[in-house]
């Protein structure tokens, strides 16, 4: 509780936790990686599926959310693609034509 002014403090599996800065998340440091190579924000596509990844699915505008996804990651979705064990990256490009 202390920390949590200043923190995000996520469990992503039963016996791990994430602390990260409030002001950050992983979709602000995949957008700042995509400025450094010209990339448009219009162009992100970004997978998901634990609640470390909640900001990063929502704020893509490709996000996408496994099928073994926990609820909250695929309420922000763009879209719900297979698990993870059965090609879910591959049938989400397929989806958005890019393969």
């Amino acid at each position: 509780e202390k920390i949590e002014p200043y923190f995000n403090v996520m469990v992503s599996m039963p016996c791990f936790i994430e602390v990260i800065k409030k002001e950050s998340n992983k979709y602000r440091g995949l957008y700042e990686v995509a400025k450094l190579y010209g990339i448009e924000e219009d162009a992100i596509m970004a997978f998901g599926d634990s609640m470390n990844d909640y900001e990063l699915v929502k704020d893509a505008k490709y996000g996408v959310a496994m099928g073994n996804s926990v609820e909250e990651v695929k309420k922000v979705a763009k879209f719900v693609t297979d698990t993870n064990d059965n090609h879910g990256v591959k049938k989400a490009l397929e989806n958005y034509g890019v393969i």
